[in-house]
């Protein structure tokens, strides 16, 4: 390989310092080094130093990627109880956040006591909604307390974000009690406060998401996730792409990393992989191709999702996957 390497230098018309071709050789892409270094340079040039190609690596790191938390426990069975628990408890999270934002609901079951034509702030969970017949948006909202029916009218300035909605999801409704029902005014949805971030270090230094990459399933992206693949490669796209593609240290996948078997009614007339755990050995040989160009500090971080909440990995793939990995629990 060095050979190969002085080789390149002496005939764009360089000489390579032994120092400068021992870093190039130390790095997983070589050629890759090498050519960038030479169309950085001009005739003023005789003997490449080192210095001519540090701006091209990056020096390796220790892992700057840590698992804080990671639950390992095993699915719990389908029960009431359990189905119980677990939506009382995300109903609990998700009410905290809209809180959060000064935003505080009476229990439902005492809007009755509340006077006609007065506001109203109900906190709940969407047990039901659906559009009446002359075009207005019908909500059951419900808490621990009691339910109510809310109307989300057409000439409302939340209707097209109320379109939106779907059961199980938790909400802030504001608006005028009129009889038995709730006329909205306003819909406020959980959200994530944007916080002013303290002693940020720049860093040069990308992170690449994916998720919903769902192998096994007979939509899965084959040629898309070869034009990403030769991407993140540096092999395709214009300079500033390739560039930015040099820059990727760490890439997330955060769940639907395989489509799973048996999530819903004939799903197998979907799949191209008909075995999970065929379809995670399929997952592993896809990203095993991805550390080929990427040098070894990089790190994968991946969850596996579907259905939500998942422990870690089966250790059948993890140990399949080879290279420098994370693997996380999908959040609960």
């Amino acid at each position: 390989m060095s050979s190969e390497i002085l080789r390149r230098f002496l005939e764009n018309g360089f000489q390579l310092h032994p120092e400068a071709l021992k870093l190039i050789c130390s790095q997983e892409s070589p050629e890759r080094i090498a050519e960038r270094v030479i169309a950085s340079l001009d005739s003023s040039v005789l003997v490449v130093q080192p210095e001519h190609v540090f701006p091209f690596i990056r020096e390796r790191r220790e892992d700057g990627l840590k698992i804080l938390e990671s639950f390992t426990s095993s699915s719990s069975n389908a029960s009431v109880e359990n189905f119980h628990r677990y939506f009382l408890s995300r109903y609990e999270k998700l009410r905290r956040i809209i809180e959060q934002r000064g935003i505080r609901g009476r229990d439902i079951s005492t809007i009755g006591r509340v006077s006609k034509g007065s506001e109203v702030t109900l906190i709940g969970m969407i047990n039901d909604i659906r559009e009446t017949s002359s075009g207005n948006i019908l909500i059951e909202l419900e808490d621990q307390s009691g339910a109510v029916t809310a109307v989300i009218t057409k000439e409302s300035e939340c209707f097209e974000r109320a379109k939106l909605l779907v059961r199980d999801e938790v909400v802030a409704l504001r608006g005028i009690k009129q009889s038995d029902l709730l006329i909205v005014r306003e819909l406020i949805e959980p959200d994530v406060r944007v916080q002013r971030l303290r002693n940020v270090q720049k860093v040069s230094s990308g992170i690449l998401f994916l998720s919903d990459i769902h192998v096994g399933s007979n939509t899965f992206l084959k040629e898309e996730w070869e034009k990403l693949i030769s991407w993140i490669n540096g092999e395709n796209g214009n300079e500033s792409q390739r560039a930015l593609a040099e820059k990727i240290e760490y890439i997330i996948v955060a769940g639907d990393l395989v489509d799973g078997v048996g999530i819903y009614p004939n799903q197998d007339k979907e799949l191209e992989i008909l075995d999970v755990y065929h379809q995670y050995e399929a997952a592993a040989e896809l990203f095993e191709r991805i550390p080929g160009r990427i040098k070894s500090h990089r790190e994968i971080t991946m969850q596996s999702g579907r259905p939500n909440p998942s422990p870690l990995f089966q250790m059948k793939f993890r140990s399949s996957s080879r290279k420098k990995r994370f693997l996380s629990a999908t959040p609960r």
